[in-house]
């Protein structure tokens, strides 16, 4: 039997370092999840086709482009930013937090995806500052496999928490 193959994913590791001592967001998993119950992770998830529909704000430095592009098969611009953009929406949806920049005017969403809130609250989800830290691979022995990146991204970019987004019954129990 061959392995799965691993499907893209996106995580943000949000630090807040305006303090002495540095807090980082992570959230526990509920414990009926099938991939890593109960565990404490980063907000993220795979990647959806509305990424790569997604309008943002600003672009990904150069550095942290070619990075995501290196060692890859299908590297391409358009794939880095997409996965950059995972990590935001996917941070929003398990933590109700929206990171990117308001007072643009109107941000449109793809139809039907998790972009609506951006697009409610009119805020532009932001690539600018974004930096690439790591991409892990979930091991061939897994039925459920991940290529995720990981993505570091300073609480300053916060825009707007909205609660309700972690609780008993979301796939983030606690953050």
């Amino acid at each position: 039997m061959s392995a799965v193959r691993p499907v893209d994913a996106a995580s943000l590791i949000l630090i807040d370092d305006r303090e002495r001592a540095p807090k980082i967001l992570m959230g526990k998993r509920h414990h009926a999840l099938k991939f890593m119950p109960s565990k404490y992770v980063f907000p993220g998830g795979r990647l959806d086709p509305s990424d790569r529909r997604a309008s943002a704000f600003g672009a990904l430095d150069h550095q942290v482009e070619a990075k995501l592009c290196s060692r890859v098969t299908r590297a391409s611009p358009a794939r880095a930013r997409a996965l950059a953009l995972a990590a935001l929406r996917e941070t929003y949806e398990e933590t109700g937090i929206l990171i990117g920049e308001p007072e643009l005017g109107d941000y449109t969403a793809p139809q039907d995806s998790g972009w609506m809130k951006f697009e409610s609250e009119k805020i532009w989800p932001s690539l600018d500052g974004l930096e690439f830290v790591a991409r892990a691979i979930t091991p061939p022995r897994y039925p459920r496999r991940y290529d995720t990146r990981f993505f570091l991204c300073r609480a300053e970019k916060i825009i707007k928490q909205i609660d309700g987004h972690a609780g008993p019954d979301k796939e983030l129990t606690a953050l």
